[in-house]
């Protein structure tokens, strides 16, 4: 039985058939540093790469820029070679199909890795490299946002709404959609759901605009500053003449409770 850590391994063949390359273009990949000598274990014929690594190493190095969009979706490839179905990922990177199905439920596969339903290889690759490095999957370069374009001004302008929570789980939603028509429709409904609940939490008092927060700190802390600063003029009169310190921390201990009793009372302080 192979070890954990054999299976965290593989072999140049084997990565050349995770990207449908030929062997020479691994070779080429060691040679021009891509893979490095960091990313092998062991000498002569026992010799291999780390899995994950190398995988990371050849998706890292490639030209994920816009004018290369053709060699990215790998356009005139057959289809075996194109396209990657969950069975071949989860191999590719020695994890179970329940874990890449959980992944793509989870929104780690944008809708820029599907064409036609089907995940694309080089892109589906590149999608659980970065969520492994967690790198944030938005968008690959030269792709459409989808989400920008169609969310408003107003919406981007209020930082509750458009948070990165908001955000993220949005991306997860649309990474459901199966047309760009669906796509949009999620982000109009979802919006139109957040910015109800907004107003439902506002009429409940149980949202309070950041505004009006900051405001209250600082008269809570303005308050808290005026009455401290006017202890030592109000207990100096009670204070002089004493000298048992017990009788003291009597006299200072009950200015602090009535300061405490007066700033639990901020209806009262203006």
């Amino acid at each position: 039985m192979a070890s954990k850590t054999d299976k965290n391994l593989m072999t140049q063949k084997e990565l050349a058939d995770v990207f449908k390359i030929s062997a020479a273009a691994i070779s080429q990949k060691k040679e021009d540093g891509t893979l490095s000598d960091e990313l092998y274990v062991g000498t002569g014929k026992r010799k291999k790469l780390k899995r994950f690594e190398a995988i990371a190493a050849i998706i890292n190095n490639f030209d994920w820029s816009k004018e290369n969009q053709k060699n990215a979706i790998m356009e005139n490839a057959p289809a075996q070679y194109r396209f990657i179905n969950q069975t071949e990922l989860a191999e590719a990177f020695n994890v179970t199909k329940q874990h890449i199905s959980d992944l793509s439920k989870d929104g780690v596969f944008p809708t820029s890795c599907y064409e036609d339903d089907k995940l694309l290889r080089l892109y589906a690759l590149k999608a659980y490299v970065d969520h492994k490095e967690k790198k944030v999957v938005k968008n690959f370069p030269g792709e459409k946002n989808t989400i920008t374009e169609n969310t408003s001004n107003d919406i981007k302008q209020n930082s509750e709404l458009y948070s990165e929570e908001n955000l993220e789980r949005l991306r997860q939603l649309t990474a459901q959609a199966k047309n760009t028509l669906q796509e949009v429709q999620i982000i109009k409904d979802f919006w139109t759901g957040k910015i109800s609940e907004q107003k439902f939490l506002e009429g409940e008092k149980l949202l309070i605009p950041k505004e009006q927060i900051i405001k209250d700190v600082q008269r809570i802390l303005k308050a808290f500053r005026d009455k401290t600063l006017s202890l030592p003029t109000k207990m100096s009169g009670d204070l002089v003449g004493l000298k048992d310190k017990k009788d003291v921390a009597v006299i200072v201990e009950s200015y602090c409770y009535e300061l405490l009793e007066e700033l639990s009372s901020l209806e009262d302080i203006k």
